[in-house]
């Protein structure tokens, strides 16, 4: 069943892995760059993953160089494994997504592929516009925190 009206909040500081803090350091313009050695650590993209991208028909040359390019480089990674949460502060906007780190994004990339785990059927997953400055419904004090969360 489809949630109308629900924003989403992703946190992945709850399982802390090396990856998690590289992506981390990956996505956030306010952190130094992930050490060349880590792309050694990369992981690919899930099969299960790989699947519902596939329902959406994603242009399979896309497809193929993505995942090629994305396993021992930085540059293209644009997947990471993260835990998703119910928004603490109540207020992140219908149909929005927070995800530590994508405010001032150095890429530029506001909309997020999530899914849920495990994802069997193409409508699991869906994009969702990022939240990259404060909604004005939300406190400063809540926007400082939602910023202050490790990926």
């Amino acid at each position: 069943q489809e949630f109308k009206g629900i924003g989403y909040l992703l946190v992945n500081k709850t399982f802390p892995t090396k990856k998690c803090e590289y992506m981390g350091r990956h996505v956030n313009p306010n952190l130094n760059d992930p050490p060349p050695s880590s792309v050694d650590d990369l992981s690919e993209v899930s099969k299960m993953v790989q699947r519902v991208w596939k329902c959406w028909n994603i242009d399979e040359e896309v497809f193929s160089d993505y995942l090629r390019e994305s396993k021992g480089s930085w540059k293209r990674r644009n997947h990471a494994n993260c835990v998703g949460v119910a928004d603490p502060t109540d207020s992140i906007p219908p149909e929005k997504i927070f995800v530590t780190g994508l405010f001032g994004n150095k890429r530029n990339k506001n909309c997020v592929f999530i899914t849920r785990v495990p994802c069997t059927c193409s409508n699991d997953g869906k994009i969702k516009q990022a939240l990259t400055i404060k909604p004005s419904n939300m406190t400063k004090k809540d926007w400082t925190f939602l910023c202050s969360l490790p990926f």
